[in-house]
């Protein structure tokens, strides 16, 4: 039993004594460091949702800093439209890994593993096995089931072949069963969108995703998230039985750990809403798992603002009894793309904290991605706040500890008690600004106790605490008493621009702070600074790399960003790192259109050098996207989309000027 809560700017108040007159405690610290444990299971995971491999690796010593132990990756097979969207990654060609991509390269994947291991950062891949692609959501076989995208049938041949019979000698390969009834049903086809249903029973099916995994082993990858794990079938189901996660998963461990001399490979899967006439510890038995029961009642009580029923003997139903580790996230990637039951962003945070604090939860960070869920863009950077550090730091110091939960009145309080350490506790509390509230924790030792948001001093005397929360409503509390860690902002992260860009840099909790611009010397500023960057401050390859530096009595943090200028070619639209082989493999066109009006093809410009230049002076259009089709494919409707389109980019801001097309 367990839970606890976080924050999003500055934290947390005051505390005073509890009926216990002036008696006071000397100071004293416990002398804990900070570290990432040493094992994954029950590690913090930020889910790197859209990022590229480059964006991961850049990234890094940011993520350690925060205290995630894991990373998940978006998934790294071939995609449907070449992966440009984020939900065509849930549509894979093939198993196997893609030697290109939106994500990054084979080798920049490779390049990425080698540095989180390096860091003692554990990388988790996003896996579909459930299905592969379609051709489109309204395209069905004569027996109502999905068409198979051909272009399946450049990577599997065979699967592709063997889709509606046994041409290849290895059985169906596909299920044909629609609707399937009876339990179990649901691992017979897929009933969230069009999807062709593999028939995960099929042996060769079964090679394949298992060669798929060792591949993903070999180039350094640490574990895997299931896609619709429920979707697939187990060897326990009542109907529908096979064997394919103790020839898939179960072989991947064994392989895992004979390489890594007995390391545990880390896998779970999605297994939302209870399996049809099935149990979960069906799953549970074989990894862990992602479920939403747990996740929904933390959900309604974080807008009830009631957590008793957070404190019940059994908070996690059959997960945690069947002694299978829970994964929990803070908000589902699926849920922010669509929008959809959605918290405050100040109580999602919170959620997450009371997730993280939780001992027999593996807690989950999702970066948001941006509006558009962009592939390649990190959409927010909460996942480097000091608040989200102090919390996983909290988690990862705790996640052996005895606790104890209680919900009195509107707040969850989780104790922690761990051998001398015993004064570690997370408060969490939902109260208004300004208001003092007793709170009782009976399970603290008495003595002095240190914020780790703001590290105010609070006294816990006679079991009680009593505090005063700021907006944000939370405090965490440990006998360590540090120095607060520097904070570096910047407005700007790195990336490509035009002409001049004015990067803005601010600097708390440090008494000394640098930047330092490619080979130049170090330069220390005061807190804030403005700097201007163009192309005078280039190295011979019209890069920029900026090195800042804040550091105080106990704390070092260091940040790097790349930059790139590029000159535009005028009166253009430049999409520029274009690489023009693809002229010679495909025909490309554009579509474009007006904002709030249908889309239209152009057929591309012409190319200057790596740049190729698209001509939007005599138009209105706000935007379009590249579109590869087949070579010398002739659209002949212009005004409607055509499903032939091999791949795609995501949507452009014609108003921006230009567009990286590296990895289209």
């Amino acid at each position: 039993m367990k839970k606890n809560f976080l924050i999003l700017t500055s934290l947390i108040s005051i505390l005073c004594l509890s009926g216990c007159g002036n008696k006071t405690f000397p100071e004293e610290d416990d002398g804990y460091v900070d570290k990432l444990p040493e094992a994954n299971e029950h590690g913090p995971i930020l889910q790197a949702f859209n990022w590229t491999f480059n964006q991961v690796k850049e990234n890094l010593p940011a993520i350690k800093n925060s205290g995630f132990k894991v990373v998940q990756i978006s998934p790294v097979t071939p995609s449907k439209n070449g992966g440009t969207t984020w939900w065509s990654f849930y549509q894979p060609l093939g198993f196997m890994i893609a030697e290109s991509s939106p994500l990054g390269t084979k080798n920049e994947l490779k390049e990425m593993c080698e540095e989180a291991d390096r860091q003692g950062i554990d990388i988790i891949a996003d896996v579909v096995f459930n299905h592969l692609a379609n051709t489109t959501d309204k395209d069905y076989e004569a027996d109502g089931t999905p068409k198979v995208s051909p272009q399946v049938a450049q990577y599997e041949p065979i699967i592709y072949n063997s889709r509606n019979e046994n041409l290849d000698g290895v059985g169906v390969t596909f299920h044909h069963i629609k609707p399937a009834t009876g339990s179990g049903s649901e691992t017979q086809y897929y009933p969230y969108g069009d999807l062709p249903d593999l028939n995960t029973g099929n042996s060769y099916v079964q090679g394949r995703c298992l060669q798929f995994l060792k591949d993903c082993i070999d180039i350094g990858i640490d574990g895997f998230r299931f896609d619709a794990a429920k979707h697939i079938e187990t060897p326990e189901d009542p109907q529908y039985a096979s064997s394919f996660w103790p020839n898939t998963l179960g072989k991947a461990k064994e392989y895992y750990s004979n390489k890594f001399n007995g390391k545990n490979l880390y896998a779970y899967g999605e297994v939302l809403g209870d399996p049809i006439g099935r149990d979960i510890s069906t799953y549970t038995k074989l990894m862990n798992v992602a479920e939403d029961n747990y996740n929904s009642k933390a959900y309604n009580c974080m807008r009830n603002r009631n957590f008793t029923p957070l404190t019940s003997s059994h908070p996690y139903g059959k997960v945690v009894e069947n002694n299978s580790s829970l994964v929990v996230w803070d908000e589902s990637h699926d849920d922010v793309v669509n929008n959809s039951n959605l918290l405050p962003d100040k109580t999602t945070i919170q959620k997450y904290a009371l997730i993280a604090a939780n001992k027999d939860i593996t807690p989950m960070f999702l970066a948001r991605p941006n509006a558009n869920a962009e592939v390649g863009t990190i959409g927010n950077y909460t996942f480097e706040s000091e608040n989200i550090a102090a919390i996983n730091r909290f988690a990862n110091r705790y996640k052996n500890a005895t606790e104890y939960l209680s919900a009195p009145d509107k707040f969850f309080v989780n104790e922690k008690i761990q051998d001398e350490n015993d004064g570690g506790a997370l408060i969490f509390a939902y109260g208004e600004n300004g208001n003092s509230y007793e709170i009782p924790v009976p399970h603290l030792k008495e003595g002095n106790y240190y914020n780790q948001f703001d590290g105010k001093m609070f006294t816990v005397i006679n079991g009680k605490v009593k505090v005063e929360f700021d907006a944000n409503g939370i405090i965490i509390l440990t006998k360590t008493k540090n120095p607060l860690r520097p904070v570096i902002s910047i407005d700007h992260r790195g990336g490509t621009f035009a002409g001049e860009l004015t990067i803005n840099i601010s600097i708390k909790n440090a008494t000394k702070s640098t930047y330092k611009i490619n080979a130049n010397n170090e330069v220390e500023f005061n807190k804030t600074i403005s700097l201007k960057l163009n192309k005078s401050l280039c190295d011979a390859n019209k890069e920029i790399k900026l090195v800042i530096k804040a550091n105080n009595d106990k704390y070092v943090k260091e940040a790097t960003y790349n930059f790139k200028v590029i000159d535009l070619i005028a009166d253009y639209f430049n999409v520029i790192n274009f690489d023009s082989s693809i002229l010679d493999n495909y025909s490309l066109y554009e579509w474009a259109w007006k904002n709030g009006t249908p889309g239209k093809w152009i057929q591309v410009h012409h190319l200057e050098g790596d740049t190729l230049l698209c001509d939007f002076k005599d138009t209105s259009y706000t935007s379009f996207l590249l579109a590869k089709f087949p070579k010398d494919y002739v659209i002949k409707n212009v005004d409607a989309w055509d499903d032939k389109c091999v791949s795609q980019t995501t949507d452009i801001e014609i108003l921006k000027g230009f567009f990286d097309a590296k990895g289209f």
